[in-house]
């Protein structure tokens, strides 16, 4: 098992044993024994700890992360804190709906990036909410791209005092029919988002994380992979325009922890990425393609025969002008959502593919712990 020192206090020192096998984590243990080492230097202030334990691969005894460690290591550190338990996405709509408060209050999020997607979208303006990422997910989009690591090395800096507070950088996408979602990992149309429809089809929901990799290759044989893309810029000039079989904005260099489609990200500046590729490619060089990301460094550039990869800045319109009859054509994934433009229209209205993209102001407020060294 691999031991991440935490802290020490009055002669003992605390670590969190993990074991992971083929990337998942199998059990986790506190350890505690004589010893020296740094101190805790927690963040003071409110703290809720939100639980979201359908998350990832779920809480087994073994792997209960708030039983069998942070709740032993918040007491030892006498801090006071309101543990959440959920199980759905209503009611971590509940917890949302609860703030503001008396006093800005850090949320410790354990779970993965569809929870903090579904608890920053029902927090309301000047929430007075800093939210920290305790990666528990399937994915960690966003504990990667800001470099938390694995569950006991972001715990460590939390305890350590090595975080600080920056502004979390949300994104809005709003729909014809009037519906808006926040976001700060992705938007995608064509494979990406068809992927994650496909893997929520009963048929694959038995599977584990095989169903990506047997999907994926029903896309690829089945799926006609032609989104018509248009994005032009506030002003009305044209950004881009053309028929892609992957088409994504990305605010975070990482979708896994080691998968990075979009090297040039940084999760903090107010800028998407476009990354697509274009349909007339094979699906051999398009699955090529696709796996680079497994290779790909950050901050280096992208550049091969059908790909488009680019800064479109935070405010544009996106078109997908592909119509009503193909609902498959028209399928979107929002940080870990699922919707349909099919469904997302004004009543009576002619079919309208646009979608206003932009940022989310200031004033919003919310607020996110990442690591000292990143700025």
């Amino acid at each position: 098992m691999k031991e991440t020192e935490l802290f020490c206090k009055e002669g003992l020192e605390y670590a969190v044993a993990e074991l992971w096998e083929e990337g998942k984590l199998r059990s986790v243990e506190l350890a505690v024994r004589e010893g020296r080492g740094a101190e805790a230097r927690a963040p003071g202030g409110p703290l809720v700890v939100l639980d979201s334990v359908r998350s990832g691969a779920g809480r087994e005894p073994a792997t209960d992360f708030y039983a069998k460690v942070m709740g032993p290591v918040l007491a030892v550190l006498s801090v006071e804190h309101e543990y959440v338990r959920t199980s759905s996405a209503a009611s971590v709509r509940e917890l949302a709906e609860t703030f503001p408060r008396t006093s800005e209050t850090t949320v410790l999020v354990m779970s993965g990036d569809t929870t903090i997607s579904e608890f920053v979208n029902a927090l309301g303006s000047g929430a007075g909410v800093t939210v920290y990422a305790l990666p528990l997910g399937t994915a960690n989009a966003w504990a990667h791209s800001v470099g938390l690591g694995t569950p006991a090395k972001a715990l460590q800096a939390f305890v350590q005092g090595r975080v600080h507070a920056v502004p979390f950088p949300l994104y809005r996408a709003r729909f014809p029919s009037g519906y808006s979602i926040r976001f700060f990992i992705v938007l995608s149309a064509g494979f990406h988002a068809n992927l994650l429809h496909l893997c929520n089809d009963e048929r694959y929901q038995r599977l584990g994380v095989e169903r990506f990799r047997e999907a994926s290759t029903e896309i690829l044989d089945r799926y006609a992979l032609a989104e018509h893309v248009r994005v032009r810029a506030a002003d009305g000039s044209e950004q881009l325009a053309g028929l892609y079989a992957y088409f994504a904005l990305l605010n975070t260099p990482h979708l896994e922890e080691t998968y990075v489609p979009s090297p040039l990200s940084d999760p903090l500046l107010k800028q998407l990425h476009v990354l697509a590729f274009e349909a007339e490619l094979s699906r051999d060089k398009l699955n090529e393609l696709l796996m680079a990301g497994y290779s790909t460094i950050r901050g280096s550039a992208l550049s091969a025969p059908g790909l488009v990869y680019r800064n479109l800045g935070d405010s544009f319109t996106l078109s997908i002008e592909n119509g009503a009859s193909d609902r498959v054509a028209n399928e979107l994934c929002v940080d870990g959502h699922l919707l349909n433009l099919v469904d997302l229209q004004a009543p009576g209205d002619v079919f309208d593919g646009s979608i206003e993209v932009g940022v989310v102001p200031a004033s919003f407020g919310l607020k996110a712990l990442v690591p000292a060294h990143i700025s």
